[in-house]
């Protein structure tokens, strides 16, 4: 809402409060004297309809004041002649003189005659007499006159119906003698004399009884309270009178009700409303004539004041000014605001410079034409570089387009619409543009990122943004290759997964081949000669296939073992032998073992990793020309003088692994066990040798050390700590005959060469089989019937029900049955893990013949 609104709204306001203040205070002092007036007005018009009253009954005492001093009627007391009765009494004598009731009595108060005429059926009532006693009984005043003088008048109630009577005593003619009695006559006071009245007070009026319910109680709480009279209010239109009718006892009987129209509080009512518009309308002239004065002489000149300070925060343009005539206050406030304006633009000049001085990016200001205006101190430091001078002159006054030109070298078409997207922000036909661009600097080539956006002020203009993004260019290649030697390694994995499914299955071939040997030269050929040669030699060609199946599930890295005591040397010959298998005879393999303990903590399999992959490295860089691969084991004593930086002093098994290859950069030595460098070429290395090797290490509690020169060779020493202990038992490849026994074996294998091999074998040993080629079936063999077995062996890997899922489930139909379990490839199995499901031994594929047999027979005499 503006301030031209505003003012009238608060004036208006004002205007409207004002109105309803006068109208309060005309109704709490205009309109209560007109209800005192009409109040007033409506007690004389009560008083009216009293008087009316009082005149009927007066009317009627004047007509008594002829026929009691009249001598016919003073005979008729003493005569009662009916004469007089019918000359005066008649129907037409009670219907011109309107009157219902005429009594005569004598001195006694005893009744001479009464008559009761009914002026509406124009007839007289019968059997009134009884009426006339009670109401001469009741009213006992009416027959007492005390002088011949004495008049009564007054209302009586007769039948609770209320009655005008007029009483005077009876003379002669001449007002001279006794008084011979009374007559009194009397005229019932019903709607029609009600309505008399009202013709003659010409306003409504109603007669009721002292308790008549529709007379309110308030009304008759107040007139009892010897109030001559009290006034109420019906409605808008109408005001009520009320008063108390005395009988002629003084006593009250009756409520007098006159209803008067509320003209004078209407009248009251409209005068008010009629100054209250008069005032409205002058009061909006006023009004109207007060908002053009101050509007001429505040508001205008303060919305003025407000548009210039408006425009200057909106464009930001400090150097605008505020005007204002006068010598007034306003004059002052533009003043004042003016040297707010100056400081303002003073401090800001000096905040902008340092800000942008503050900001580590480069910072420029181009005025419409593109010209530079000015730069902060990163700009100004990039600008001597790229000039290659320390005291060149500044980039000020030249346009940008240059510079950037100058900077980015060679015409392209992407720089051609970086141009544009430049030019266009300039010139305000567009509000943002950004673009990275490679920038050569006389000792270095950087990336910079350039973003230009207009600048908010009047004068206009753009600010440029250069922001060096060598760093993050360089992170987005690094993540680049990463990711790709990150897909490769997946490979290399998904490689030695589908090696370790090919061992596996070649193991179980290997088992048949080799249990097929062993059982035919134990149990069928005794002799020496050319068939048992042969069948040796198949033995020999078997065992040599199983050794290469074990380095097979090393390369695939199924699992890793736990730490135990192991000795190296065999590692070292069998990594030899699949080197010699593998490298090119360019390449000469030497072995150097001069230790007398070899013995270490650790695991085989990562042993094997660590020479595998030193050797292979050392293979690679000799590639190209040949040359010697040499791997030595020897023992070290670590002293205090003799300390490594990262070992403490101990016994060591230090193995080399030294090539006559290329050898290693300097630059490049402190990266080589880093994830994911290699200095190979794409698609030949996944940079994740050296790296596993320096982990496998440090998690030994060893070290690893480089030493190499270009076209020197490498030679990697690797430090172990050496343990004693652990001699394990030497075995032979001799075969024997198993030992034989009693009892009832389930085999179950997926391969079926092998369950019919084992049967077999078994069979021959003395034991009873059951082979079963699917782990469900053995399970609902073993169901029907549990007690007939006596032993289990399963395989670990088979379909639908796992060797280990089918030992637990025997176990939970015959607890105590003993299970062997065979495996291929899973060396993260251990019986200690597997023990509670009733496995006592796990053997590893191949088995041969002495050692399922030995095994069987074993654990079938322990649990015995």
């Amino acid at each position: 809402m503006n301030l031209r609104k505003k003012a009238l709204c608060i004036i208006i306001v004002t205007f409207i409060i004002l109105i309803g203040i006068l109208y309060i205070i005309s109704r709490e002092l205009l309109l209560r004297s007109f209800s005192d007036l009409e109040k007033e007005y409506t007690k004389k018009h009560l008083y009216r309809a009293v008087n009316a009253i009082e005149h009927e009954t007066s009317s009627m005492d004047a007509l008594l004041s002829g026929w009691a001093t009249w001598d016919d009627t003073y005979n008729f007391i003493l005569d009662k002649n009916k004469n007089y009765i019918r000359k005066n009494l008649t129907a037409d004598s009670f219907i011109i003189q309107k009157i219902n009731i005429i009594i005569y009595t004598n001195n006694s108060g005893q009744i001479v005659y009464g008559k009761y005429f009914d002026l509406e059926k124009e007839k007289e009532l019968e059997n009134t007499k009884k009426l006339f006693e009670d109401l001469i009984k009741n009213y006992r005043i009416l027959t007492e006159h005390k002088n011949i003088k004495s008049h009564i008048k007054g209302i009586v109630l007769l039948k609770e119906e209320p009655v005008l009577v007029a009483s005077q005593p009876i003379l002669t003619g001449k007002y001279k003698g006794t008084v011979i009695g009374t007559l009194i006559v009397g005229r019932n006071l019903n709607y029609k004399e009600l309505q008399h009245i009202e013709n003659e007070v010409k306003l409504p009026v109603n007669l009721y009884n002292l308790h008549d319910p529709k007379i309110p109680k308030e009304v008759i709480k107040n007139l009892l309270k010897k109030q001559p009279d009290t006034v109420q209010i019906l409605n808008n239109k109408t005001i009520a009178g009320y008063t108390v009718i005395r009988d002629i006892y003084k006593k009250p009987v009756l409520v007098l009700k006159v209803d008067v129209k509320r003209d004078i509080y209407r009248h009251g009512e409209g005068s008010i409303i009629y100054f209250l518009v008069y005032f409205l309308i002058t009061g909006l002239i006023i009004i109207f004539i007060t908002i053009i004065i101050l509007d001429k002489f505040i508001l205008s000149r303060l919305i003025r004041l407000n548009k210039t300070v408006n425009t200057i925060g909106k464009t930001g343009n400090l150097s605008e000014r505020v005007y204002a005539a006068g010598t007034d206050e306003f004059t002052e406030l533009a003043q004042s605001i003016n040297n707010m304006l100056d400081s303002i633009e003073v401090s800001q000049e000096e905040l902008n410079k340092a800000v942008m001085n503050s900001i580590t990016s480069q910072i420029a200001v181009l005025d419409r034409e593109g010209v530079i205006t000015s730069v902060n101190e990163a700009w100004e430091r990039f600008s001597r570089e790229r000039k290659g001078e320390e005291n060149s002159s500044s980039d000020i006054g030249e346009h940008y387009i240059k510079v950037w030109e100058s900077e980015t070298g060679e015409f392209t078409t992407g720089k051609l619409k970086s141009l544009d997207g430049i030019g266009e922000v300039i010139k305000g036909k567009s509000q943002y543009f950004s673009c990275e661009y490679k920038c050569e600097l006389p000792s270095r080539n950087i990336w910079l990122l350039i973003n230009a956006t207009p600048l908010a002020a009047k004068k206009g203009g753009t600010v440029i943004s250069r922001i060096d993004i060598t760093e993050r260019k360089k992170a987005e290649e690094n993540l680049i290759f990463m990711e790709k030697q990150l897909r490769q390694a997946q490979k290399l994995e998904a490689i030695g997964t589908l090696a370790g499914g090919i061992a596996h299955d070649f193991n179980n071939i290997l088992s048949a081949i080799m249990g097929y040997t062993e059982m035919t030269l134990v149990f069928l050929v005794k002799e020496e000669g050319k068939l048992k040669n042969n069948l040796q030699k198949i033995l020999k060609a078997s065992r040599r296939a199983t050794d290469l199946v074990s380095q097979i599930l090393t390369f695939s890295r199924q699992s890793e073992k736990e730490k135990q005591i192991i000795e190296i040397k065999p590692v070292i010959k069998e990594v030899i032998k699949l080197l010699r298998a593998t490298l090119p005879s360019t390449v000469e393999i030497r072995q150097k073992i001069d230790v007398y303990s070899d013995k270490i903590l650790g695991d085989p399999t990562q042993i094997h990793q660590i020479l595998m992959n030193l050797s292979t490295n050392a293979a690679y860089a000799m590639s190209k020309k040949g040359g010697i691969l040499e791997i030595s084991l020897t023992e070290v004593e670590i002293t205090e003088s003799t300390k490594f930086s990262d070992l403490e002093p101990d016994s060591y098994i230090k193995l080399s692994v030294k090539d006559t290859g290329e050898g290693i950069k300097k630059e490049t030595l402190d990266k080589i066990f880093d994830p994911f460098f290699t200095t190979k070429p794409q698609g030949e290395g996944t940079g994740l040798g050296l790296s596993v090797v320096h982990g496998i290490v440090k998690s030994y509690g060893g070290s690893i050390y480089v030493e190499s020169e270009p076209d020197m060779g490498s030679t990697f020493n690797v430090f172990l700590p050496s343990v004693e202990g652990g001699d394990k038992k030497k075995t032979t490849g001799d075969l024997n005959i198993p030992p034989s026994g009693k009892g009832h074996i389930l085999f179950v294998d997926d391969e079926e060469d092998i369950v019919y091999l084992t049967n077999q074998l078994l069979t021959l040993l003395g034991y009873e089989v059951t082979g079963k080629t699917s782990s469900q079936e053995a399970l609902e063999v073993f169901r029907l019937e549990p007690e007939k077995f006596t032993l289990i062996v399963t395989d670990y890997t088979m379909p639908y029900m796992t060797g280990i899922d089918l030992a637990r489930e025997v176990i939970k139909i015959k607890p105590d049955i003993p299970v062997v379990l065979c495996t291929g490839f899973n060396d993260s199995l251990t019986l200690d893990k597997v023990s509670s499901f009733g496995i006592k031994e796990i053997l590893f594929k191949p088995v041969n013949l002495n050692t399922l047999g030995e095994t069987i027979h074993n654990i079938l005499n322990r649990d015995a």
